[in-house]
């Protein structure tokens, strides 16, 4: 029995969506490169109405530059190391007193780096886009990282700032699901009587599952027993797969 396509893939486990969606762990080296401004950048920053935003604000270019997204955070949320560097290189002999960011500052300061940077932020009009690009990609290929990787790519090119994780979790169920029901479509239309019972058949047998799985897998080398294995599935595909061809005049 089919599960139910609209659940929610998992598409990444916690470590790989923390290094896509996590605040960005830097060591001395990528502290040096994220966070060296150009002269743009450090205007950006240092035209904010105090020490503490500024901080926050060459923060948050830091982090962009790095992943091309944007964090929501206090400075407890980050590395030390960060802060420290940020001080001792643009603040030097300042001290800095923590405290949370006002929700109106981060919106300006996400709007006029992305901005900066010829990004924009990822807008309900833009799913329909990346739903069609979405099922257009399930049919090259249906695994779920792919089509993942593939729509940040399409991101990145349009310079859009991804969506939330959830988001793309949804378009790539939905994209699947469409998929799934595209091919159901073409195997009912298409399937012949014959290939038909050549299937029941297939199922029918006690060995179907393990049969069937073996036909779906490559070979895993080129040896004599591969090969053989492989001539013995060409000789089942046919009785499956063949379909009934119109007559042709002579």
């Amino acid at each position: 029995m089919r599960g139910d396509p609209n659940a929610r893939l998992t598409i990444l486990s916690e470590v790989e969506k923390t290094a896509l969606y996590g605040i960005p762990n830097f060591d001395d080296f990528q502290r040096i490169e994220f966070f060296a401004m150009t002269d743009a950048e450090r205007s950006l920053a240092l035209g904010r109405k105090n020490v503490l935003a500024q901080v926050y604000c060459l923060l948050q270019i830091g982090y962009f530059k790095a992943k091309q997204a944007f964090f929501q955070f206090s400075l407890d949320d980050v590395q030390h190391a960060d802060i420290a560097f940020l001080l001792q290189r643009y603040f030097p002999g300042q001290t800095l007193v923590s405290a949370p960011l006002h929700n109106s500052e981060y919106y300006v300061q996400r709007n006029k780096v992305a901005k900066l940077f010829g990004y924009r932020m990822c807008s309900d009009d833009d799913l329909p886009a990346l739903r069609a690009k979405a099922i257009l990609l399930a049919r090259t290929d249906v695994t779920p990282t792919f089509l993942l990787g593939e729509l940040m790519v399409f991101l990145i090119g349009q310079r859009i700032v991804r969506p939330g994780y959830t988001t793309l979790q949804d378009l790539i169920t939905n994209a699947l699901s469409v998929e799934r029901d595209r091919l159901e479509r073409l195997v009912e239309t298409d399937l012949t009587d014959t290939a038909r019972k050549a299937l029941q058949q297939l199922l029918e047998r006690d060995d179907a599952l393990s049969e069937l799985a073996a036909l779906k897998q490559d070979a895993k080398s080129f040896r004599y027993l591969q090969m053989g294995m492989e001539r013995q599935k060409r000789l089942t595909l046919p009785r499956v797969r063949h379909r009934q061809s119109p007559a042709t005049k002579p």
